[in-house]
């Protein structure tokens, strides 16, 4: 099994970068995120206007998910007892909001808001 790696210890993010740095970087820890999850399976989505939604399902195969708020209000995010809320962005889809990421829950997760808009992945063993 591939060696957990933190992506925000790979690339931290700075206060004084453009989005364009913002963006090459996001699609450099997504390759090493595809090279250290080699032999998984990814599954993604997004979700707008419900107010409570199950994106991902138990899954004892999962190896990591994550969800970033892509919308203008707050995403509450719920899996098990642990809830989160990730902040919005600006404007809708504006890389502005808040994400979360997790290597090692399985159980289902939950998202709800005023007026959720969000993307998802997991990614499962082969």
């Amino acid at each position: 099994m591939p060696e957990k790696t933190d992506i925000g210890s790979l690339y931290p993010q700075q206060e004084d970068v453009t989005d364009f740095t913002l963006c090459m970087r996001r699609a450099k820890a997504m390759a090493d995120v595809a090279t250290l999850l080699a032999g998984s399976l990814v599954v993604s989505g997004s979700g707008t206007n419900v107010t409570t939604l199950t994106p991902i399902a138990a899954n004892p195969n999962r190896r990591k998910w994550f969800i970033k708020n892509t919308g203008t209000d707050v995403l509450t995010v719920t899996f098990g007892g642990a809830s989160i809320d990730l902040k919005p962005g600006l404007a809708n889809n504006d890389g502005g909001g808040a994400e979360i990421e997790d290597l090692i829950w399985k159980g289902a997760v939950t998202v709800s808001g005023t007026s959720p808009r969000y993307t998802w992945a997991e990614f499962i063993a082969a």
